[in-house]
């Protein structure tokens, strides 16, 4: 009888035993290493807490993946969320529940029949982002499959031009910075004009270097205000993402890999690749969960945030309504620096003017003035003509002119008083016949 008691109690224990073994299995990544008993997290962790937000996958080239069950235009690292600078470099912080995993584990790839798919990793990131910069605008872009930052600023590294979010450079720490993405279409031109920006941060704690981003000091320099640095308080579960004035509550755990001699961890909902959701049925399914959506990226992203800043105390649009008004400053402050470099310029051109004018006036005077000179030259010849018309006039009147004496020595007649002297010869012969008759 006490064999038949023993024998029952060692089928309850044994019950009891299978029973909890896999909620204490669940359990292990509900607290991090430091918040309790349980063990370190592996990558059972991204396997149960994103189910209810997607599908596991089976892919034959990765592995598991899974599909976010997102609005339409959803785009990694694009809508729902916002940066901020931390000890490590540009955080993005997302407006997902699901975004401590998804924006700071693993990789992102497009699938074009089933679209953006996210790959499971084990080291943590400010973002698995590399950066560009270009005249006016800052990118980023989500880094691909078993891409390294070795990689990215390599000779052969390449993103395709549609996978890049380029912002105006002085809103890339709005909280809002979505109003301010460029046009797609642009990208090409961005990307061609732009460099990629090599700033790392070296991670002693976790042995991981990460893409850090733009500097601070270049930030602050287009943005015209201070960039608060925000400190990153560890969070004790994995859940929402919380920005609240300058503190980010995050859950970030040092995920642990299986060990190969035990069974490797796997989804406990697993969808073949075959029988997965295409991208438009579930963005259909979305449509018509979501009746709300206005298949707008900006106004969806705009009420999240909105959520977001409801239940942090409005700390987020008080941020956005200072950063507006510093926006404004700058701009009244810029439009009076150009209307004064155009009040300055249009000065400089009414001196030039008024010199060109004062120019022409003095040219005008010595015109005129030479042509006074040119009056009195032609006055001075005329009077010198008269003058040798005088002259002349004399000649011609003397009945006696005096003779040249160098024409006597040399024997030269002198015509003009030859015909002077005839008249007088004349007068003589008339006299002497006159006298021969009274005679």
């Amino acid at each position: 009888m006490k064999s038949f008691f023993k024998s029952l109690a060692l089928l309850f224990i044994l019950n009891c035993i299978i029973v909890l073994a896999p909620q204490r299995a669940t359990a292990q990544y509900d607290e991090n290493q430091g918040g309790g008993n349980y063990q370190q997290p592996n990558e059972q962790v991204f396997y149960d807490q994103l189910a209810p937000d997607g599908q596991w996958v089976n892919h034959p080239n990765y592995g598991y993946v899974w599909i976010p069950n997102a609005e339409p235009e959803f785009a990694p690292y694009r809508t729902a969320g916002h940066w901020v600078l931390t000890d490590y470099g540009w955080t993005w912080v997302s407006d997902y529940r699901w975004g401590w995993a998804c924006f700071h584990y693993g990789r992102w790839e497009f699938d074009p029949y089933y679209g953006w798919l996210w790959l499971p990793g084990h080291e943590w990131a400010p973002a698995w982002v590399s950066w560009r910069r270009c005249p006016g605008y800052y990118g980023w872009a989500p880094m691909g499959y078993h891409h390294t930052v070795e990689m990215v600023y390599g000779d052969n590294y390449y993103v395709e031009n549609d996978r890049w979010v380029f912002v105006d450079e002085r809103y890339v720490d709005d909280p809002y910075c979505s109003r301010y993405y460029a046009p797609r279409e642009n990208n090409y031109m961005y990307v061609r004009n732009g460099n990629y920006i090599d700033n790392r941060y070296n991670d002693n704690d976790r042995n991981v270097v990460y893409i850090a981003g733009p500097r601070r000091e270049e930030v602050e320099r287009v943005t015209y205000h201070p960039v608060n640095r925000v400190v990153i308080q560890e969070a004790n579960r994995p859940g929402q993402t919380v920005h609240n004035n300058n503190q980010l509550t995050i859950y970030r755990p040092v995920v642990k890999q299986h060990d190969e001699k035990q069974q490797a961890p796997a989804p406990r909902n697993i969808v073949a690749m075959n029988q997965a959701k295409p991208m438009t049925q579930r963005h259909t399914e979305y449509q018509q969960q979501h009746p709300e959506y206005h298949s707008n990226n900006v106004n969806n992203t705009q009420n999240l945030q909105k959520n977001n800043d409801n239940r942090s105390g409005n700390t987020q649009q008080q941020h956005i309504e200072n950063n507006q008004q510093n926006h404004v400053e700058n701009n009244q402050q810029n439009n009076n620096v150009k209307v004064q470099q155009e009040q300055n310029s249009q000065q400089k051109q009414n001196e030039v003017q008024g010199g060109n004018q004062q120019h022409q006036v003095n040219g005008n005077m010595n015109q005129q003035h030479q042509q006074e000179q040119n009056v009195n030259n032609n006055q001075v010849q005329q009077g010198n003509q008269q003058n040798n018309n005088r002259g002349n006039y004399n000649t011609k009147t003397n009945k006696q002119v005096p003779v040249d004496k160098n024409q006597q020595k040399t024997g030269t007649k002198n015509t003009t008083t030859v015909e002077k002297k005839k008249p007088v010869q004349q007068e003589q012969e008339k006299d002497n016949n006159n006298n021969k008759k009274e005679r």
